[in-house]
C-alpha cells in the first residue's frame, strides 16, 4: 500500500502519526496531572487537620492538669479552635454528634444545626463528614459558597473525631484554583506541542523537498536521455547521500550511452 504514495505524502503520513502519538501521551498525562494535584492538596489537608486535632488535644491535657472543669476545658477549646488558620485564611470548625456547630470562626454558624442540611448538589456534608471521621477519618466533596460570595464553589474537607469532647473536628479547602493550575499547564503544554508540530511539519516539508525536487530532476533528464538527448546535464550529483548516489548513477548510464553511439 505504501509503495503506491509519494514521499511526501509518506513524510505526512509521519507527522500524522507524530500528532496522534503526541495527542496519545498527553490524553495519559493530563489526567494524572490534575489527578496528582488534587492528591497533594489532600494529604496536606490531612496533614493540617490532623496537627489541629493535636493541638486540640494539647489544650484538653493542658486544661485537665490545671485543674479546669469540663466545661471550662470545652469552652477553651472552642477558643483555641477559632483562632487556627492554615494556607489562606482557611479555618478550622468542630461538630458534635448531631451534627451542631460547636465552633467555628463565623459566630453566626456557631450553635447552628447543620447535620440535614444539603449542598446545590444534595450532598449533606455535615453528616458525611461525621459519619466519615467515626470510621477514623476521611474526606467529604460538596459545594460551598466563599465566604462573603453566594455561588457555590467545589471543596473538600477532612475530617476527624475528638473523642474528649464528642467533637468531629474538620477543615476544608476549595478546589477551582486546582482547575486554574491544570488549565493553566495545558495551555502551556498546547504551546510547546504546537511549536514542535510546527517545526516537525516544517522539516518535513523540507526534507521532502531536499529529495523530491531532485528526483524529479532526475526522471526528466533520464527521460531526455532515452529520447536521445545526451547533452542533458544530471542534477544533484555532488550529494553525498543516496540521491547522490543515484544521480552519479543515472551519469554513469548517460557516459555509456554516449560511449555506444561513439562506437
Amino acid at each position: 500500500m505504501l509503495a503506491g504514495l509519494r514521499i511526501s505524502s509518506k513524510l505526512m503520513i509521519i507527522v500524522g502519526l507524530s500528532v496522534l502519538g503526541i495527542g496519545m501521551v498527553a490524553s495519559v498525562v493530563l489526567p494524572t496531572l490534575k489527578y496528582n494535584l488534587l492528591e497533594d492538596r489532600k494529604a496536606k489537608l490531612h496533614d493540617v487537620v490532623v496537627l489541629a486535632s493535636q493541638t486540640i488535644d494539647l489544650d484538653y491535657q493542658a486544661s485537665k492538669k490545671a485543674g479546669l472543669s469540663d466545661q471550662d476545658a470545652l469552652e477553651r477549646g472552642k477558643a483555641l479552635l477559632r483562632k487556627l488558620r492554615f494556607g489562606s485564611a482557611d479555618y478550622f470548625y468542630a461538630f458534635n454528634a448531631q451534627g451542631i456547630v460547636e465552633s467555628h470562626p463565623n459566630p453566626k454558624v456557631e450553635n447552628k444545626n447543620l447535620y440535614d442540611s444539603p449542598d446545590s448538589d444534595g450532598v449533606y456534608f455535615t453528616r458525611q463528614q461525621i459519619e466519615v471521621a467515626a470510621k477514623g477519618g476521611g474526606f467529604v466533596a460538596y459545594r460551598f459558597p466563599r465566604p462573603g460570595g453566594t455561588e457555590p464553589q467545589p471543596k473538600i474537607s477532612y475530617a476527624m473525631q475528638f473523642k474528649p469532647y464528642g467533637w468531629t473536628i474538620g477543615g476544608g479547602i476549595y478546589l477551582d484554583d486546582i482547575d486554574e493550575i491544570f488549565w493553566r499547564q495545558v495551555s502551556w503544554s498546547a504551546a510547546i506541542i504546537g511549536i514542535a508540530l510546527l517545526l516537525v511539519v516544517g522539516i518535513s516539508v523540507l526534507i521532502g523537498r531536499s529529495i523530491v525536487t531532485p528526483i524529479k530532476g532526475m526522471t526528466a533528464a533520464m527521460r531526455k536521455i532515452a529520447a536521445g538527448d545526451t547533452a542533458t546535464s544530471i542534477p544533484a550529483q555532488d550529494r553525498r547521500d543516496e540521491v547522490g548516489a543515484m544521480a552519479q548513477s543515472v551519469q554513469v548510464f548517460k557516459d555509456n550511452m554516449i560511449e555506444a553511439a561513439r562506437l
